[in-house]
């Protein structure tokens, strides 16, 4: 009978652990992950357009890029929500 109690508790017990909510990841909000993906998409774009490009010109195109995507910006400019763009 002790047995039978102790499992229904440790049921009890895990029951409502079970059901909270792991803490959200650090950088896991909606404008985050659209901005990671808007530049995820982007450098694709950047890599294929600058395969075989000398160093000085690669650095300085890279220093363009960063400066259009502003990757520490995550207001603007970003993926918009519910698109998919290929």
């Amino acid at each position: 009978m002790a047995l039978g109690f102790a499992l229904y508790g440790a049921y009890l017990f895990l029951s409502a652990r079970g059901g909270r909510r792991f803490p959200a990841a650090p950088g896991s909000d909606l404008k985050t992950v659209l901005k990671s993906i808007y530049l995820q998409q982007r450098f694709a774009t950047f890599a294929a357009d600058n395969q075989g490009h000398e160093p000085d010109e690669l650095h300085h195109a890279f220093g363009q890029f960063v400066n259009v995507v502003r990757p520490e910006d995550v207001s603007e400019p970003t993926q918009v929500p519910g698109v998919i763009r290929s």
